[in-house]
């Protein structure tokens, strides 16, 4: 965890640079380090052990507006052209920038799925808010 001032938003951005602002709800704010590995019983009792990677996962609910008044910030059309995102050859290619709530940059990916839930009785237009649960696998470094 990173010491110091956090920012009361994430940005993502596609490869090509394209993104901006996203809200975040802070309960809905879930890092999760992912360590993989498997552990079968031998016919012999023992133990059989096999260890693998340790990844780190971020569960984030944005908060955003069907259409979006404030600048810089994207709206719900933004996030769902970056969550479509799915050739890791093409371009945009499907990594997303994270700059977190300390301005840290991570390379990503957007996995899971979509399911937004209206906040608000509208559901289109500048007064529509929805909540929006998104998953971002990072990238180990090389």
């Amino acid at each position: 965890m990173t010491s110091g001032s956090s920012r009361p938003y994430i940005e993502l951005y596609d490869s090509t640079g394209s993104g901006g602002y996203f809200r975040v709800v802070q309960g809905g704010y879930k890092p999760v380090r992912d360590k993989s590995g498997v552990v079968n019983r031998t016919a012999g009792g023992g133990i059989d052990h096999s260890v693998g990677a340790i990844y780190e996962v971020h569960q984030y609910t944005i908060w955003c507006r069907d259409e979006e008044i404030e600048p810089g910030y994207k709206d719900r059309s933004e996030l769902m052209r970056l969550f479509s995102l799915n050739n890791p050859n093409g371009t945009p290619t499907n990594v997303i920038t994270l700059h977190d709530h300390f301005d840290v940059s991570h390379s990503t990916l957007m996995v899971g799925q979509e399911l937004p839930e209206p906040v608000t009785t509208m559901l289109s237009g500048e007064y529509a808010w929805f909540f929006y649960p998104i998953t971002l696998h990072f990238i180990p470094e090389t």
